[in-house]
């Protein structure tokens, strides 16, 4: 009987079991913001873009996001436009894209040497 009135009055008891909690997915944006990411990609796109071919691309008239795509397309490599990740994951593999095929090897080798994330590497090629 005890027992039995312990289960009415208790509070943890009423609580759902751990495999009736129902887990929602957490989606993880890059360490950076989006939206820096996209001042930092508009430097560096003016620091390496002849201003004729930025024009051809839609620079200031396009999402920087979408002259990434364009220029990644225009280079003859295929950009990443998964719908099924976020802005900020898409925008992230867009630009590691860029910066693979822009900064020489040897830079390349030494960043991923020392695990450098590719927002670090942004910021350091926009400074």
């Amino acid at each position: 009987m005890e027992l039995e009135a312990h289960y009415a009055e208790c509070k943890d008891y009423k609580k759902p079991k751990v495999q009736d909690i129902e887990v929602k997915e957490k989606v993880l944006e890059p360490p950076m913001p989006v939206e820096k990411m996209r001042f930092l990609l508009a430097i560096l796109l003016k620091k390496i873009s002849a201003p004729e071919r930025l024009q051809e691309l839609g620079f200031d008239k396009k999402l920087f996001d979408d002259v990434l795509v364009e220029s990644i397309k225009n280079s003859g490599r295929e950009p990443c436009i998964n719908s099924e990740l976020t802005v900020g994951e898409r925008l992230r593999k867009n630009v590691a894209i860029l910066l693979e095929w822009t900064v020489p090897k040897s830079y390349m080798e030494k960043f991923k040497h020392e695990r450098r994330s590719t927002e670090e590497l942004l910021e350091e090629l926009t400074s």
